[in-house]
């Protein structure tokens, strides 16, 4: 049965990368967009890849000669657990405990851990592969600049067993958050609070770690030697088969497992089912006021929004980090000066730091996704809002709008700030808001016209539209590798103290592809929606 399931889960995880066509196939057995979505995924692992490599061939040959392979090895442990446990924390919840098959499966004769293993199995498929793509490049390297045979043995103790441990936490996460939110009204807002400080304080955590080890590699760089944090070098001691790391990383990781996995599935059934406490609520009578089908529309999208933490964030997670990254340049806009002038010495710092405040507003805009998956997200009901007499410009626009309403006052807040902190000239103050508005609005319709196109109506639970369909795929990578490769011209022309020409530029190409987006959304993309 638990083979069954996992063989279930996974067809359903990869016909997420598509809808169904008008033969009720999916659109994956498009050789074409099958091919598509496979070169995507290659890249973004060749990516990770790349990644690894470049930072283990700097760092190998200098541990291994100090005779630190445990340190070495240590911080791509960390690196990789990162990956996984960010990467999971939010599937894992939605996988468990949110499927809409779930009271199906409960109701049928299987029982509760058979659905918990065979689910949680399927996450940890995609958590290997993650991982792998971090510590096996680091290994490689490791081997060839003459590591120890010991090293390589353990390595692949290591990618079997680390994964198995963020896998375990991501879940105990979802689960206290599932359980939580049941207790509690408006659980949308609290379960992404809760996350949002699971997340914080695991930030602060690896943070404090890193800069403990940039310490210590100063040290080295000083002295030559080092004997290395005593954690760090016990985590990484497992990798090298030290016999107590060794054994501690196979109790944690077999053991957090087992004991995670009990703890769901005695719980299981009782969180699926749980519907909550109801409350009885006083009837006030209120005067309804008639509005447009477009204002209807827009207020529909914005509380499904509202309503889903899963919703609100993955695709609209870069928002809070343009919030905190312009809070962190206003309180450190010293030490951001100096570490501007140690990267490039022949600029003018002064005049830089307003353009490097419009390139980090425009970055974060393109991390968001809001409109990427509205459409996706109909779900069952798309049958019930193409009978309505709606025009189709009014329904797609209506799905653009909340992208920009939610992302607009945190523009103005963030743009503010860096206007203020970086003391920037007039003009620049008027390309502070323009900017990252122009890329709002082109990552709306883009995000629109790519939902059109790659629909994904017949999903199991949220997580798999929101995080894993085509569409939102194209948008997430689609969108922050463009922003990386605008942001590269306007770094030489503004060290080339033309950096007023260079926001220029980049404000009139967003503008321009916000209109060809446009262009699009109300010929090809309206015509497709009309014969979905």
């Amino acid at each position: 049965m638990i083979k069954t399931l996992i063989g279930i889960r996974l067809r359903a995880l990869f016909s997420a990368l598509g809808g169904k066509g008008k033969d009720g196939k999916s659109q994956t057995q498009s050789g074409g967009k099958l091919a598509l979505m496979i070169c995507l995924y290659a890249f973004v692992a060749l990516m990770f890849v790349i990644f690894s490599f470049s930072v283990a061939i700097v760092m190998a040959p200098v541990m291994i000669s100090s005779g630190l392979d445990a340190l070495y090895f240590s911080l791509f442990m960390i690196a990789g657990f990162t990956v996984v446990f960010l990467f999971s924390i939010f599937e894992t919840k939605s996988e468990l405990f949110e499927c809409r098959d779930n009271e199906l499966l409960l109701a049928m004769p299987i029982r509760p851990h058979e659905i918990v293993l065979a689910r949680v199995i399927t996450v940890m498929i995609y958590n290997y592969a993650e991982f792998a793509v971090v510590f096996l490049p680091a290994t490689a390297v490791y081997l060839f600049c003459g590591g120890s045979a010991l090293g390589g043995i353990g390595a692949i103790f290591v990618i079997l067993l680390l994964p198995l441990l963020a896998t375990s936490l991501a879940s105990a996460v979802g689960f206290l958050v599932a359980k939580i939110a049941k207790r509690i009204k408006n659980n949308s807002f609290i379960t992404t609070l809760i996350s949002l400080v699971f997340l914080a304080a695991y930030f602060f955590g690896y943070s404090s770690l890193m800069d403990g080890l940039d310490e210590f590699l100063d040290r080295i760089a000083e002295s030559g030697v080092g004997e290395g944090s005593p954690f760090l070098l016990f985590l990484g001691g497992a990798a090298v088969m030290e016999p107590l790391p060794f054994f501690v990383l196979l109790v944690l990781c077999l053991g957090g497992s087992a004991l995670a996995y009990f703890l769901i599935s005695r719980s299981y059934f009782r969180i699926v089912t749980d519907t909550g406490s109801a409350k009885r609520v006083k009837y006030r009578e209120k005067k309804v006021k008639e509005g447009s089908p477009f204002t209807a529309m827009v207020k529909k999208e914005l509380l499904r929004y509202t309503s889903s933490a899963t919703y609100m964030l993955n695709s609209g997670i870069g928002l809070l980090f343009e919030l905190g990254i312009s809070i962190y340049f206003a309180a450190h806009m010293e030490s951001v000066r100096t570490m501007l002038g140690e990267m490039l010495p022949d600029a003018d710092v002064g005049a830089f730091l307003p353009v490097a405040g419009i390139l980090v507003l425009t970055f974060f805009s393109t991390c968001t996704f809001i409109s990427g998956c509205s459409l996706s997200l109909e779900g069952k009901a798309f049958p019930l809002l193409r009978s309505l007499p709606i025009p189709t410009e009014t329904v797609l626009f209506a799905k653009v709008m909340p992208h920009m309403i939610i992302t607009l006052p945190f523009t103005a807040i963030t743009a503010t700030l860096f206007a203020i902190t970086t003391h920037a000239a007039w003009y620049y103050v008027i390309f502070l808001f323009l900017t990252p508005t122009a890329a709002n609005l082109f990552c709306a319709l883009f995000g629109m016209v790519m939902n059109v196109a790659f629909p994904k109506f017949d999903y199991v639970n949220e997580a798999q539209v929101i995080k894993q369909s085509t569409a939102m795929f194209i948008c997430t990578f689609g969108q922050m590798i463009f922003a990386v490769l605008i942001a590269i011209p306007v770094v030489l022309l503004t060290v080339a103290s033309k950096g007023l020409l260079a926001v220029g530029l980049v404000t009139a190409l967003l503008l321009a592809l916000a209109a060809v987006m446009y262009i699009i959304l109300v010929g090809p993309s309206a015509r497709r929606y009309e014969k979905l």
